[in-house]
């Protein structure tokens, strides 16, 4: 899905990255690096960012581009546009999580997924089909499930803290095709980076439970906690179940949004 390449850029001190404008991708992959520039702390809190201008020169893509990049930011509280002044770091850079009563954009929670630091807990096995419970068997159809999976289990840190405990299915087929991103990112982030993957439908479903032993020690929280779990399922043209990840969050890094449509 991109086409990068590296060039020096003495604006920005360091290393430039140019991505293609022919997709979402360049967008998602530029608000990556940017949050993480806020998250490493390299922005610090109160700093004005460089201007839309200076990004899109330094990352070779349009303003447009930019300018959805940084309503990204925004939108998880990184930073604040002060109007005739700039964009600036604010002093909440804690990951947010946003679970909105509506339909949840894609590219909101590959950008979250990838704001961790992921620590792998098992090496990546084959194992057969994970067994959808009644509600998600109502739900997928007469999508068909792949005869086998590799399972990736992994947990994600973010500043030094416990983010998340993912336990994520992936086609074998898929794994073995793009091992190297799957080996390398976020599971998401991986399978945003795809090409030739065409999902057709995918659904997420969130609901609160309480920490078990192992959840609570890998999350550093007391067992019997709450913790937020969503379980997400994507289907691919085929009308065959590609992806399915369960993922289990600390709810220091759980915020609801509801968006009220006002029009109805």
């Amino acid at each position: 899905m991109r086409n990068d390449s590296s060039h020096s850029n003495p604006v920005s001190g360091g290393t430039a990255r140019r991505f293609s404008n022919q997709s979402s991708g360049p967008r998602q992959t530029v608000a990556h690096h940017l949050r993480r520039k806020v998250t490493s702390g390299d922005w610090k809190v109160g700093a004005q960012i460089p201007t839309s201008k200076d990004l899109a020169e330094h990352y070779s893509v349009s303003p447009a581009v930019i300018r959805e990049a940084l309503a990204a930011l925004a939108r998880e509280g990184l930073i604040v546009t002060q109007p005739g002044r700039g964009n600036f770091v604010t002093a909440s850079v804690r990951g947010s999580h946003f679970v909105p009563s509506g339909v949840i954009r894609w590219s909101d929670l590959v950008a979250s997924s990838g704001a961790g630091s992921v620590i792998k807990l098992i090496p990546p096995e084959q194992v057969a089909a994970p067994k959808p419970d009644m509600l998600t068997r109502e739900r997928l159809g007469d999508a068909t499930l792949s005869r086998q999976y590799i399972r990736l289990y992994r947990s994600s840190v973010y500043r030094d803290k416990p983010l998340a405990l993912s336990d994520t299915y992936v086609d074998e087929g898929l794994y073995r095709r793009h091992r190297n991103d799957f080996d390398t990112y976020a599971t998401m982030v991986a399978m945003d980076r795809l090409a030739g993957v065409t999902v057709k439908d995918g659904f997420q479903f969130f609901k609160v439970i309480e920490a078990d032993v192992e959840i609570a020690w890998h999350l550093d929280i007391i067992s019997g906690d709450s913790v937020g779990e969503s379980n997400m399922w994507l289907i691919d043209d085929n009308n065959t179940v590609i992806y399915q990840a369960r993922h289990i969050f600390s709810t220091d890094f759980i915020n609801f949004r509801f968006d009220l449509d006002l029009e109805n």
